[in-house]
């Protein structure tokens, strides 16, 4: 039987690589991309981080804090999630921060991470704090993330919030330790709930924990009420660390092709057709759509003021070009041609040439 080869991966074959990536684990980020991948496509050093030019005849350095640069441009941090890691360029060097460090004053160090959410990348960055010297501005390239993972994830802790992965996390976590509690449970499991939590079972409450009936949860907030909580607690974060390292910061609302509203070119209409007939991918693109980008921009808008953090939407500066041609190789990752397009305008409305 012969398989249908993706209309995406024969237009854009780069993206078979990305979808193959998956994910490395890692104390307390939870995940980040595997250690020294080496591929025309994407690079990434020792702790997973993805490099703006790698070469290998060059010697290049094992972390990209070590890359050569030049000396007398500023330092700067790209955050984000896959889209600021830019999934679906065709290299390291046809990346958004690749393409700020050649055309600003700034030396753009890549801390996005493919799937992370916005406290992942407040995580990523104080972790990483001590490498770097002398920053003067993070542009934070995010909000998709938080808003998919807010309605895509059923239940996830309130306080810390929803990650990708939560519930095989969850479950791994209620798994049984001791040998006496595994042979218990291989005995008698069976006959008990499959959602029963035998992590919290031991010599001392069996008979209660065993027995005892599950409490459903009832959620005191609203999916609204939580994404707004997180929000507050990430942007009291960062407008902390903004103060205390006396430094800018923007947020730009990244782009998608739906909030875009862009106008489709025949590669973009073929790819997207395909996605529509897959449910697990509609699923997600349910979980964005225009109306909830809207709630999303109007609550951005709130808190990066109310923390005096600057704010822009990509969205809506794409949208006044009309651009025709294609840029997405799905409905929320990019070509290298999008990329470059998007640099641009970071350029041009964050102030990236000024000295």
């Amino acid at each position: 039987m012969t398989i249908k080869k993706p209309i995406k991966y024969s237009l854009a074959p780069q993206t078979k690589f990305y979808d193959s990536m998956g994910s490395n684990w890692k104390p307390f980020l939870m995940f980040n991309h595997f250690p020294n991948i080496r591929s025309k496509y994407c690079n990434t050093d020792k702790d997973g981080l993805r490099f703006n030019n790698f070469n290998n005849a060059s010697n290049i350095s094992n972390s990209i804090f070590n890359e050569e640069k030049s000396e007398s441009k500023k330092t700067a941090i790209l955050l984000g999630g896959s889209y600021a890691f830019s999934e679906g360029s065709t290299s390291d060097a046809n990346t958004i921060s690749s393409y700020l460090t050649k055309k600003t004053n700034y030396n753009f160090l890549n801390l996005a991470g493919r799937g992370f959410s916005g406290y992942q990348e407040i995580i990523i960055f104080m972790s990483n704090l001590n490498k770097i010297k002398n920053i003067k501005k993070i542009v934070i390239l995010s909000g998709l993330n938080d808003l998919l993972l807010s309605r895509y994830i059923k239940n996830y802790d309130e306080t810390y919030g929803p990650i990708f992965g939560n519930n095989i996390f969850t479950e791994k976590m209620k798994e049984t330790t001791g040998w006496k509690n595994k042979v218990f449970k291989f005995v008698f499991g069976k006959f008990f709930n499959p959602e029963k939590d035998w992590s919290k079972i031991n010599s001392l409450n069996w008979k209660k924990e065993i027995f005892s009936k599950k409490i459903e949860k009832k959620n005191a907030l609203s999916v609204d009420s939580k994404l707004e909580n997180t929000f507050e607690r990430n942007f009291m974060i960062w407008s902390t660390i903004a103060k205390g390292m006396n430094l800018n910061i923007d947020y730009v609302l990244q782009p998608s092709s739906i909030w875009q509203e862009k106008i489709l070119s025949s590669e973009e209409e073929k790819i997207f057709n395909e996605s529509d007939k897959m449910p697990d991918i509609q699923k997600i693109y349910e979980s964005i759509n225009l109306d909830k980008y809207v709630y999303l921009k109007e609550k951005l808008q709130n808190i990066t003021k109310k923390y005096d953090i600057n704010f822009i939407d990509s969205n809506e500066i794409l949208k006044k070009k009309c651009f025709k041609d294609w840029m997405y190789v799905d409905k929320v990752h990019m070509n290298d041609t999008g990329y470059e397009r998007v640099a641009n305008e970071l350029i041009t409305n964050l102030s990236l040439t000024d000295k």
